[in-house]
Protein backbone atom coordinates (compact mmCIF):
# COMPACT_ATOMS: atom_id res chain seq x y z
CA UNK A 1 0.00 0.00 0.00
CA UNK A 2 3.11 2.80 1.00
CA UNK A 3 4.76 2.06 -2.56
CA UNK A 4 1.19 2.38 -4.12
CA UNK A 5 0.49 5.72 -1.92
CA UNK A 6 4.07 7.20 -3.09
CA UNK A 7 3.33 7.95 -6.50
CA UNK A 8 1.59 10.59 -5.48
CA UNK A 9 4.27 13.22 -4.06
CA UNK A 10 2.09 14.77 -1.15
CA UNK A 11 2.06 10.84 0.16
CA UNK A 12 5.68 10.29 -0.52
CA UNK A 13 6.12 13.57 1.56
CA UNK A 14 4.07 12.38 4.93
CA UNK A 15 5.97 8.74 4.10
CA UNK A 16 9.07 10.47 4.30
CA UNK A 17 8.23 12.45 7.60
CA UNK A 18 6.68 9.54 9.51
CA UNK A 19 6.60 6.37 7.91
CA UNK A 20 5.13 4.45 10.81
CA UNK A 21 2.70 6.33 11.38
CA UNK A 22 1.78 6.44 7.66
CA UNK A 23 1.57 2.50 7.43
CA UNK A 24 -1.14 3.29 10.43
CA UNK A 25 -3.10 4.94 7.61
CA UNK A 26 -2.78 2.32 5.35
CA UNK A 27 -4.23 -0.31 7.80
CA UNK A 28 -6.85 2.71 8.87
CA UNK A 29 -7.84 4.20 5.55
CA UNK A 30 -6.63 2.61 2.57
CA UNK A 31 -7.92 -0.90 1.01
CA UNK A 32 -7.55 -2.96 -2.11
CA UNK A 33 -10.14 -3.06 -4.63
CA UNK A 34 -11.11 -5.69 -7.41
CA UNK A 35 -12.82 -5.06 -10.07
CA UNK A 36 -14.12 -7.53 -12.79
CA UNK A 37 -15.24 -6.14 -16.44
CA UNK A 38 -17.95 -3.69 -16.98
CA UNK A 39 -17.70 -3.51 -13.00
CA UNK A 40 -18.20 0.34 -12.12
CA UNK A 41 -15.78 2.45 -9.83
CA UNK A 42 -18.59 4.76 -10.05
CA UNK A 43 -20.90 6.54 -11.20
CA UNK A 44 -22.07 10.33 -12.48
CA UNK A 45 -23.96 12.05 -10.00
CA UNK A 46 -23.00 9.89 -7.31
CA UNK A 47 -21.76 11.43 -3.34
CA UNK A 48 -17.55 10.98 -3.44
CA UNK A 49 -15.99 10.06 -0.20
CA UNK A 50 -13.14 8.34 -1.36
CA UNK A 51 -9.98 8.65 -3.55
CA UNK A 52 -9.00 5.89 -5.68
CA UNK A 53 -5.62 4.94 -7.86
CA UNK A 54 -5.28 2.25 -10.48
CA UNK A 55 -2.79 -0.24 -9.78
CA UNK A 56 -3.50 -2.85 -12.39
CA UNK A 57 -5.70 -3.13 -14.98
CA UNK A 58 -7.67 -0.66 -17.39
CA UNK A 59 -10.63 1.69 -16.64
CA UNK A 60 -13.08 3.81 -18.97
CA UNK A 61 -13.82 7.16 -17.78
CA UNK A 62 -16.81 8.58 -19.21
CA UNK A 63 -18.54 11.72 -19.16
CA UNK A 64 -22.22 12.39 -20.89
CA UNK A 65 -23.84 16.34 -21.16
CA UNK A 66 -26.92 15.17 -18.92
CA UNK A 67 -24.30 15.13 -15.71
CA UNK A 68 -20.95 17.11 -16.67
CA UNK A 69 -20.34 20.26 -18.16
CA UNK A 70 -19.36 18.95 -21.98
CA UNK A 71 -20.96 19.48 -25.21
CA UNK A 72 -20.72 15.69 -26.09
CA UNK A 73 -20.15 12.17 -24.49
CA UNK A 74 -16.19 12.16 -23.32
CA UNK A 75 -14.57 9.12 -23.29
CA UNK A 76 -10.70 8.71 -21.17
CA UNK A 77 -9.02 5.49 -21.16
CA UNK A 78 -7.01 5.24 -17.72
CA UNK A 79 -4.20 3.47 -17.11
CA UNK A 80 -2.24 1.95 -13.73
CA UNK A 81 -0.80 4.73 -11.73
CA UNK A 82 -3.80 7.71 -12.36
CA UNK A 83 -5.35 9.06 -9.81
CA UNK A 84 -9.46 9.44 -9.83
CA UNK A 85 -11.57 11.26 -7.74
CA UNK A 86 -8.66 12.83 -5.40
CA UNK A 87 -11.60 15.90 -4.80
CA UNK A 88 -12.98 13.62 -2.48
CA UNK A 89 -10.41 13.68 -0.35
CA UNK A 90 -9.94 17.94 0.40
CA UNK A 91 -13.70 18.92 -0.86
CA UNK A 92 -17.39 17.69 -0.81
CA UNK A 93 -17.80 16.03 -4.45
CA UNK A 94 -19.72 14.58 -6.77
CA UNK A 95 -18.80 12.74 -9.27
CA UNK A 96 -19.30 13.53 -12.92
CA UNK A 97 -18.95 10.78 -14.40
CA UNK A 98 -18.32 7.26 -14.59
CA UNK A 99 -15.36 4.97 -14.08
CA UNK A 100 -16.22 1.21 -15.56
CA UNK A 101 -13.53 -1.55 -15.59
CA UNK A 102 -12.51 -2.62 -19.01
CA UNK A 103 -10.71 -5.39 -17.71
CA UNK A 104 -10.52 -7.10 -14.58
CA UNK A 105 -8.82 -4.69 -12.36
CA UNK A 106 -7.78 -3.48 -8.95
CA UNK A 107 -7.91 -0.42 -7.55
CA UNK A 108 -6.46 1.39 -4.35
CA UNK A 109 -8.90 3.38 -2.54
CA UNK A 110 -8.56 5.71 0.32
CA UNK A 111 -11.14 6.95 2.01
CA UNK A 112 -11.12 10.18 3.24
CA UNK A 113 -12.79 10.55 6.81
CA UNK A 114 -10.47 7.93 8.04
CA UNK A 115 -7.66 9.46 6.35
CA UNK A 116 -8.05 13.28 8.25
CA UNK A 117 -9.04 11.40 11.03
CA UNK A 118 -5.45 9.57 10.87
CA UNK A 119 -3.22 12.28 9.93
CA UNK A 120 -4.22 15.11 12.59
CA UNK A 121 -2.73 12.93 15.24
CA UNK A 122 1.16 14.16 13.68
CA UNK A 123 1.43 18.02 14.05
CA UNK A 124 3.47 18.41 10.70
CA UNK A 125 1.65 16.14 8.41
CA UNK A 126 -1.61 18.11 9.38
CA UNK A 127 -0.19 21.26 8.40
CA UNK A 128 1.16 20.04 5.41
CA UNK A 129 -2.75 18.38 4.92
CA UNK A 130 -4.29 21.81 5.97
CA UNK A 131 -2.33 23.78 3.96
CA UNK A 132 -2.89 21.43 0.73
CA UNK A 133 -6.38 21.38 1.51
CA UNK A 134 -6.75 24.83 1.29
CA UNK A 135 -5.37 25.46 -1.96
CA UNK A 136 -6.89 22.54 -3.68
CA UNK A 137 -10.26 23.74 -2.64
CA UNK A 138 -9.92 27.00 -3.56
CA UNK A 139 -9.05 25.79 -7.78
CA UNK A 140 -12.16 23.41 -7.53
CA UNK A 141 -14.17 26.51 -6.81
CA UNK A 142 -12.35 28.37 -9.11
CA UNK A 143 -11.90 26.29 -12.13
CA UNK A 144 -14.20 26.88 -15.42
CA UNK A 145 -13.52 29.22 -18.52
CA UNK A 146 -12.04 31.03 -19.69
CA UNK A 147 -8.89 30.36 -16.94
CA UNK A 148 -9.56 26.89 -17.17
CA UNK A 149 -11.86 23.81 -18.42
CA UNK A 150 -14.27 22.68 -15.68
CA UNK A 151 -12.77 20.12 -13.38
CA UNK A 152 -13.91 16.65 -13.46
CA UNK A 153 -13.17 13.00 -11.29
CA UNK A 154 -9.34 12.70 -13.25
CA UNK A 155 -8.68 16.37 -13.11
CA UNK A 156 -8.77 19.61 -11.29
CA UNK A 157 -6.90 22.43 -13.01
CA UNK A 158 -4.03 23.80 -11.69
CA UNK A 159 -4.22 21.05 -8.78
CA UNK A 160 -0.52 19.27 -9.77
CA UNK A 161 1.60 18.92 -7.01
CA UNK A 162 4.19 21.43 -8.16
CA UNK A 163 1.24 24.51 -8.81
CA UNK A 164 -0.35 23.73 -5.14
CA UNK A 165 3.48 23.92 -3.27
CA UNK A 166 3.81 27.15 -5.51
CA UNK A 167 0.84 28.64 -3.85
CA UNK A 168 1.74 28.05 -0.43
CA UNK A 169 2.64 29.83 2.70
CA UNK A 170 6.49 30.16 2.96
CA UNK A 171 7.02 28.00 5.82
CA UNK A 172 5.26 24.94 4.36
CA UNK A 173 7.77 26.02 1.19
CA UNK A 174 10.60 25.12 3.12
CA UNK A 175 9.40 22.25 5.08
CA UNK A 176 8.95 20.71 1.79
CA UNK A 177 11.90 22.31 0.36
CA UNK A 178 14.38 21.02 2.98
CA UNK A 179 12.83 17.65 3.08
CA UNK A 180 13.67 17.34 -0.68
CA UNK A 181 17.01 18.86 0.02
CA UNK A 182 17.31 16.17 2.48
CA UNK A 183 16.56 13.34 -0.03
CA UNK A 184 19.17 15.02 -2.53
CA UNK A 185 21.79 14.71 0.28
CA UNK A 186 21.19 11.42 0.46
CA UNK A 187 21.20 10.99 -2.68
CA UNK A 188 24.19 12.19 -3.78
CA UNK A 189 26.54 11.90 -0.67
CA UNK A 190 28.40 14.52 -1.13
CA UNK A 191 27.90 18.63 -0.24
CA UNK A 192 29.57 21.60 -1.64
CA UNK A 193 28.96 24.91 -2.90
CA UNK A 194 26.37 24.14 -4.85
CA UNK A 195 24.40 22.02 -2.34
CA UNK A 196 25.04 24.98 0.02
CA UNK A 197 23.62 27.88 -1.99
CA UNK A 198 20.35 25.39 -2.67
CA UNK A 199 19.78 25.31 1.06
CA UNK A 200 20.29 28.35 2.07
CA UNK A 201 17.85 29.79 -1.25
CA UNK A 202 15.26 27.24 0.18
CA UNK A 203 15.73 28.63 4.01
CA UNK A 204 15.02 32.11 3.10
CA UNK A 205 11.92 31.42 0.66
CA UNK A 206 13.80 32.41 -2.28
CA UNK A 207 13.79 28.50 -4.14
CA UNK A 208 11.02 25.91 -4.23
CA UNK A 209 12.47 22.84 -4.48
CA UNK A 210 10.06 19.26 -4.47
CA UNK A 211 10.15 15.62 -4.87
CA UNK A 212 8.18 14.39 -7.07
CA UNK A 213 6.13 10.87 -7.29
CA UNK A 214 8.46 9.27 -9.01
CA UNK A 215 11.31 10.56 -6.46
CA UNK A 216 12.87 13.07 -8.92
CA UNK A 217 14.07 16.29 -7.03
CA UNK A 218 12.96 18.98 -9.15
CA UNK A 219 12.96 23.17 -8.65
CA UNK A 220 9.56 24.91 -9.19
CA UNK A 221 9.13 27.95 -10.63
CA UNK A 222 5.79 29.16 -11.85
CA UNK A 223 5.19 31.73 -14.29
CA UNK A 224 2.11 33.42 -16.34
CA UNK A 225 1.98 34.86 -20.06
CA UNK A 226 0.13 36.82 -22.03
CA UNK A 227 -0.59 35.57 -25.98
CA UNK A 228 -2.84 38.77 -27.12
CA UNK A 229 -3.30 38.94 -31.12
CA UNK A 230 -5.18 41.72 -33.31
CA UNK A 231 -8.52 40.25 -34.62
CA UNK A 232 -8.09 41.81 -37.85
CA UNK A 233 -4.52 40.46 -39.02
CA UNK A 234 -3.24 38.29 -36.02
CA UNK A 235 -0.48 40.15 -35.11
CA UNK A 236 0.69 39.04 -31.87
CA UNK A 237 1.67 41.70 -28.71
CA UNK A 238 5.08 40.89 -27.57
CA UNK A 239 7.46 42.30 -25.48
CA UNK A 240 10.77 43.23 -27.70
CA UNK A 241 12.70 44.97 -25.14
CA UNK A 242 13.44 46.38 -21.34
CA UNK A 243 15.13 49.45 -20.63
CA UNK A 244 16.95 49.22 -16.41
CA UNK A 245 18.02 52.40 -15.21
CA UNK A 246 20.40 50.71 -13.07
CA UNK A 247 22.41 49.59 -16.47
CA UNK A 248 21.23 52.40 -18.30
CA UNK A 249 20.63 50.60 -21.69
CA UNK A 250 17.98 48.62 -23.90
CA UNK A 251 18.22 45.15 -23.28
CA UNK A 252 16.24 42.71 -26.46
CA UNK A 253 14.21 40.16 -25.68
CA UNK A 254 10.91 39.12 -27.58
CA UNK A 255 8.79 37.21 -25.48
CA UNK A 256 5.09 36.96 -24.21
CA UNK A 257 4.85 39.55 -21.79
CA UNK A 258 4.33 38.39 -18.00
CA UNK A 259 5.83 37.24 -14.77
CA UNK A 260 5.96 35.21 -12.02
CA UNK A 261 3.15 33.82 -10.01
CA UNK A 262 3.20 34.72 -6.76
CA UNK A 263 2.21 32.84 -3.37
CA UNK A 264 -1.39 32.14 -2.75
CA UNK A 265 -2.13 33.05 -6.00
CA UNK A 266 -4.73 32.12 -8.70
CA UNK A 267 -3.71 32.08 -12.58
CA UNK A 268 -6.75 33.96 -13.12
CA UNK A 269 -5.39 36.70 -10.10
CA UNK A 270 -2.51 36.44 -11.53
CA UNK A 271 -3.14 37.69 -15.06
CA UNK A 272 -5.64 40.36 -13.68
CA UNK A 273 -2.30 41.45 -11.53
CA UNK A 274 -0.58 41.78 -14.87
CA UNK A 275 -3.55 43.66 -16.60
CA UNK A 276 -3.16 45.93 -13.19
CA UNK A 277 0.82 46.79 -13.56
CA UNK A 278 2.81 45.61 -16.40
CA UNK A 279 -0.80 46.11 -19.25
CA UNK A 280 -2.69 48.43 -18.09
CA UNK A 281 -2.39 49.49 -21.75
CA UNK A 282 -5.04 46.25 -22.39
CA UNK A 283 -6.78 46.72 -19.27
CA UNK A 284 -10.70 45.74 -20.25
CA UNK A 285 -9.42 46.23 -23.95
CA UNK A 286 -8.90 42.66 -24.69
CA UNK A 287 -11.05 39.56 -24.37
CA UNK A 288 -10.10 36.55 -22.83
CA UNK A 289 -10.09 33.04 -24.95
CA UNK A 290 -8.91 30.45 -22.90
CA UNK A 291 -5.88 29.37 -20.73
CA UNK A 292 -3.00 26.27 -21.49
CA UNK A 293 -0.41 25.02 -19.52
CA UNK A 294 3.23 25.05 -21.07
CA UNK A 295 5.87 22.97 -18.87
CA UNK A 296 9.86 22.95 -19.99
CA UNK A 297 12.67 21.50 -18.26
CA UNK A 298 16.32 21.71 -17.82
CA UNK A 299 19.32 21.37 -15.37
CA UNK A 300 20.53 24.41 -13.31
CA UNK A 301 24.08 24.49 -13.06
CA UNK A 302 23.15 27.23 -10.49
CA UNK A 303 21.71 25.28 -8.29
CA UNK A 304 22.93 21.57 -9.28
CA UNK A 305 19.55 20.25 -9.88
CA UNK A 306 16.65 20.26 -12.99
CA UNK A 307 14.24 22.77 -12.75
CA UNK A 308 10.93 22.85 -14.30
CA UNK A 309 8.76 25.75 -15.34
CA UNK A 310 5.57 26.02 -14.80
CA UNK A 311 3.93 28.54 -17.33
CA UNK A 312 0.10 29.55 -18.00
CA UNK A 313 -0.45 31.17 -21.24
CA UNK A 314 -3.66 32.91 -21.33
CA UNK A 315 -5.01 33.57 -25.00
CA UNK A 316 -6.17 37.15 -25.85
CA UNK A 317 -8.36 38.81 -28.84
CA UNK A 318 -8.08 42.69 -29.10
CA UNK A 319 -11.11 43.53 -31.38
CA UNK A 320 -11.44 45.65 -34.48
CA UNK A 321 -10.95 49.39 -33.43
CA UNK A 322 -10.28 49.11 -30.25
CA UNK A 323 -8.15 51.81 -29.07
CA UNK A 324 -4.64 51.44 -27.08
CA UNK A 325 -3.11 54.60 -25.47
CA UNK A 326 1.06 54.98 -24.81
CA UNK A 327 3.61 56.41 -26.28
CA UNK A 328 5.22 55.20 -28.89
CA UNK A 329 9.23 55.27 -30.75
CA UNK A 330 10.62 53.68 -33.75
CA UNK A 331 12.82 54.20 -36.48
CA UNK A 332 10.76 55.37 -39.60
CA UNK A 333 7.52 55.65 -37.39
CA UNK A 334 6.15 58.75 -39.13
CA UNK A 335 6.15 57.11 -42.34
CA UNK A 336 4.72 53.94 -41.77
CA UNK A 337 2.19 56.22 -40.05
CA UNK A 338 1.53 58.31 -42.92
CA UNK A 339 0.94 55.32 -45.00
CA UNK A 340 -1.07 53.75 -42.34
CA UNK A 341 -2.64 56.32 -39.33
CA UNK A 342 -4.54 53.00 -38.49
CA UNK A 343 -1.89 51.93 -36.75
CA UNK A 344 -0.69 54.98 -34.53
CA UNK A 345 -0.55 55.01 -30.35
CA UNK A 346 -0.85 57.97 -29.20
CA UNK A 347 -0.91 61.58 -31.38
CA UNK A 348 -0.78 64.32 -29.96
CA UNK A 349 -2.98 67.59 -31.30
CA UNK A 350 -2.18 71.30 -29.64
CA UNK A 351 -4.88 74.19 -30.96
CA UNK A 352 -1.95 76.49 -28.67
CA UNK A 353 1.07 75.16 -30.18
CA UNK A 354 0.51 73.90 -33.81
CA UNK A 355 4.24 73.68 -34.16
CA UNK A 356 5.40 71.60 -31.27
CA UNK A 357 7.69 68.70 -32.18
CA UNK A 358 5.16 65.29 -32.86
CA UNK A 359 5.91 62.46 -30.38
CA UNK A 360 7.51 60.68 -32.86
CA UNK A 361 9.92 63.49 -33.78
CA UNK A 362 10.39 63.54 -29.88
CA UNK A 363 11.37 59.74 -29.72
CA UNK A 364 13.52 59.18 -32.83
CA UNK A 365 16.95 60.80 -33.55
CA UNK A 366 18.29 61.46 -37.14
CA UNK A 367 21.04 58.94 -36.09
CA UNK A 368 18.60 55.67 -35.42
CA UNK A 369 18.42 55.34 -39.20
CA UNK A 370 20.67 53.35 -41.12
CA UNK A 371 22.54 54.90 -43.95
CA UNK A 372 22.20 52.07 -46.60
CA UNK A 373 19.21 49.72 -45.45
CA UNK A 374 18.71 48.34 -48.90
CA UNK A 375 22.92 47.10 -49.02
CA UNK A 376 23.13 43.77 -46.57
CA UNK A 377 26.44 44.52 -46.76
CA UNK A 378 25.95 47.45 -44.72
CA UNK A 379 24.04 45.86 -41.95
CA UNK A 380 26.41 42.51 -42.06
CA UNK A 381 23.28 40.59 -42.72
CA UNK A 382 22.02 38.47 -45.59
CA UNK A 383 19.30 39.76 -47.78
CA UNK A 384 16.34 38.06 -45.58
CA UNK A 385 17.81 39.54 -42.23
CA UNK A 386 18.19 42.96 -44.14
CA UNK A 387 14.44 42.76 -45.53
CA UNK A 388 13.14 41.84 -41.96
CA UNK A 389 14.88 44.89 -40.46
CA UNK A 390 13.74 46.34 -42.45
CA UNK A 391 10.15 45.61 -41.62
CA UNK A 392 10.97 46.39 -38.25
CA UNK A 393 11.79 49.84 -38.78
CA UNK A 394 8.37 50.70 -39.66
CA UNK A 395 6.75 48.45 -36.59
CA UNK A 396 5.09 51.24 -33.80
CA UNK A 397 7.40 50.37 -30.42
CA UNK A 398 4.89 51.00 -27.27
CA UNK A 399 6.61 52.50 -23.98
CA UNK A 400 4.98 51.57 -21.24
CA UNK A 401 6.05 53.15 -17.44
CA UNK A 402 7.61 56.68 -16.56
CA UNK A 403 10.78 58.56 -16.36
CA UNK A 404 10.80 58.36 -12.32
CA UNK A 405 10.45 53.96 -13.02
CA UNK A 406 13.60 51.61 -12.20
CA UNK A 407 12.60 50.16 -15.64
CA UNK A 408 10.46 50.50 -18.76
CA UNK A 409 9.05 47.65 -21.13
CA UNK A 410 9.09 48.08 -24.95
CA UNK A 411 6.10 46.25 -26.85
CA UNK A 412 5.07 45.64 -30.46
CA UNK A 413 2.84 44.30 -32.71
CA UNK A 414 4.84 42.14 -34.35
CA UNK A 415 3.58 39.07 -38.00
CA UNK A 416 3.29 35.30 -36.46
CA UNK A 417 6.65 34.55 -38.45
CA UNK A 418 8.40 37.89 -37.29
CA UNK A 419 7.72 36.81 -33.67
CA UNK A 420 8.97 33.22 -33.99
CA UNK A 421 11.63 33.95 -36.26
CA UNK A 422 12.40 36.48 -33.08
CA UNK A 423 11.80 34.32 -29.95
CA UNK A 424 14.20 31.74 -30.26
CA UNK A 425 14.13 31.37 -33.75
CA UNK A 426 17.87 32.02 -34.65
CA UNK A 427 16.77 36.06 -35.54
CA UNK A 428 18.43 37.46 -32.26
CA UNK A 429 20.81 39.97 -34.19
CA UNK A 430 18.49 41.20 -36.43
CA UNK A 431 16.42 41.75 -32.77
CA UNK A 432 19.43 43.58 -31.22
CA UNK A 433 19.88 45.26 -34.47
CA UNK A 434 16.34 47.16 -34.48
CA UNK A 435 16.12 47.53 -30.42
CA UNK A 436 20.02 48.74 -30.68
CA UNK A 437 18.01 51.87 -33.11
CA UNK A 438 15.56 52.90 -30.81
CA UNK A 439 15.42 55.61 -28.09
CA UNK A 440 13.41 55.96 -25.09
CA UNK A 441 11.19 59.03 -25.13
CA UNK A 442 13.31 60.68 -22.64
CA UNK A 443 11.30 64.28 -22.95
CA UNK A 444 8.04 62.93 -23.17
CA UNK A 445 7.40 62.82 -19.39
CA UNK A 446 8.03 66.50 -19.01
CA UNK A 447 6.58 67.38 -22.34
CA UNK A 448 2.99 65.44 -21.65
CA UNK A 449 3.04 66.67 -17.91
CA UNK A 450 3.53 70.99 -19.17
CA UNK A 451 0.75 70.51 -21.78
CA UNK A 452 -1.30 73.32 -21.97
CA UNK A 453 -5.25 73.78 -21.62
CA UNK A 454 -5.25 73.65 -25.32
CA UNK A 455 -3.18 70.48 -25.81
CA UNK A 456 -5.33 67.44 -26.08
CA UNK A 457 -4.05 63.67 -26.69
CA UNK A 458 -5.90 62.10 -29.29
CA UNK A 459 -5.62 58.07 -29.35
CA UNK A 460 -6.58 55.97 -32.24
CA UNK A 461 -6.89 52.36 -33.66
CA UNK A 462 -3.23 50.46 -32.64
Amino acid sequence: KLLALMRHPMFRLWIGIDEVMMQRVCMRAVTFVQLRQKDDLFTAGSSAETAYTLTDGELCYTQDPDSSAVEYAESTTVFPGRWLSEAALWSEWIHVGRAEAVVPSQVLEIHAQSLLESVSRDMIISDLAAEYCKHFCRRVVSAGPPHAPWPNDLEVPFTDYCDLVVSMLKEVQVTIGMHAVQSLLTKSGTRGKVMDKLIDEVRDGKSIVVVTGEGDIIRVVSLVALRAERDDDGFIFAQVAKWERDRGEIKAACQMPGFKQERDELVGEAFQRLFNTKLQILKNKVDITGTVRENSEKHSKEYGVHTRYIRSVCSARLACGVTIDAPVCGVGVEKALSVNPGRAGVARTSSANASRPSVFQRHVSPSDTISDPANPAALGMDPADAEMLRSLQETPVIVTGSLTDSSRNLYAWLPPEAFASLNGGGKDHVLKAWVAMLRLPEAVGDWMSGASDGDSVTAVSF
